[in-house]
């Protein structure tokens, strides 16, 4: 008589998978890499990434879940308050949480122009929600910010391209983006942003 698996083995198996998956997904394409290369790579037999998630196409849903998750958690947690105090955490919480896991947030980039093709309609919808999620509160608050004169007036989703490409940066340059680093791309975006009356 089989007995069930233990949650916690479950999820580090889960884990498992799913850290192959990002780093080969990364490395050679969603589209060039099978449940055989995974289970490999994972030292796992390829039934196994079946058992776990069923196909590629859930894996990458996962990937994309969990480095999305990850982002909005750290956003969600970002206190309410002042324009400038309020970017500048959200931009450290993109550079830190980029760097964290630099594979998932690598297939992320890679291969968001083309979720339509490999996700279903269902979970390419709820991947979409979650970024307009980041995009509309972070306009928000530069939207917020231009009105009240922290930051000069321009295009709040210029704002939200800079900050995006720091978190590229991030995860491509993840040995190097600690605290420090975040805190330094913080300073450059919002002081670039900062309404002249407003420089120190």
């Amino acid at each position: 008589m089989s007995t069930a698996e233990p949650v916690g083995r479950r999820a580090e198996r889960e884990r498992e998978i799913l850290d192959a998956a990002a780093k080969l997904f990364r490395a050679q394409g969603y589209a060039s890499t099978t449940i055989r290369d995974i289970g490999a790579e994972a030292q796992l037999n390829h039934a196994s990434s079946h058992y776990y998630f069923g196909s590629k196409a859930a894996i990458l849903f996962a990937i994309y879940s969990d480095a999305l998750d990850g982002f909005l958690d750290r956003f969600e947690s970002i206190p309410d308050g002042d324009p400038e105090t309020m970017l500048t955490e959200i931009i450290r919480a993109s550079v830190l949480e980029s760097a964290r896991r630099p594979d998932h947030t690598a297939v992320f980039f890679q291969e968001r122009l083309l979720l339509e093709i490999h996700l279903t309609s269902q979970q390419a919808a709820g991947v979409r929600d979650r970024q307009r999620r980041f995009r509309s509160r972070t306009a928000g608050i530069v939207e917020r910010g231009i009105a009240e004169g922290v930051f000069t007036a321009v295009d709040p989703g210029l704002a939200v391209e800079l900050i995006v490409g720091a978190a590229t940066w991030a995860y491509q340059r993840s040995e190097a983006a600690d605290a420090e680093a975040a805190d330094r791309c913080a300073q450059l975006i919002v002081r670039g942003l900062l309404s002249e009356r407003r420089e120190p």
